[in-house]
């Protein structure tokens, strides 16, 4: 029996070919979200949930291997500041909707 809880990660760092497979919404750990973000990204809109995502800690990976779906992820109540410049690399064309975020965090800053 696979041990969803301590190996969810192995999945899609090493099966992500076989996604359809394997995806378990329900099974799937959490904290392993943005593994899939960064091997199963083409699966992006089946595996998406906002709810179970890390905010706090893995913000960074939605522009950096899932900005294709920026309108799906984004959310600027949610997305971590500190990882700005991930926006800023790799969610460019996007730039009229993220930076009046960062506008608003370097005036309180």
């Amino acid at each position: 029996m696979f041990n969803w809880e301590d190996s969810s990660w192995a999945l899609p760092e090493y099966c992500s070919k076989y996604f359809r497979i394997w995806w378990n919404p329900n099974k799937f750990n959490s904290n392993d979200y943005w593994k899939l973000a960064r091997h199963c990204f083409e699966y992006f809109e089946t595996w998406w949930n906002p709810d179970m995502f890390n905010w706090e800690d893995e913000s960074w990976v939605l522009p950096r291997y899932c900005s294709k779906f920026f309108h799906i992820w984004w959310n600027p109540e949610k997305y971590n500041v500190k990882d700005m410049q991930f926006l800023e690399q790799y969610c460019g064309e996007f730039k009229d909707e993220w930076m009046i975020l960062k506008v608003y965090y370097s005036v309180l800053l």
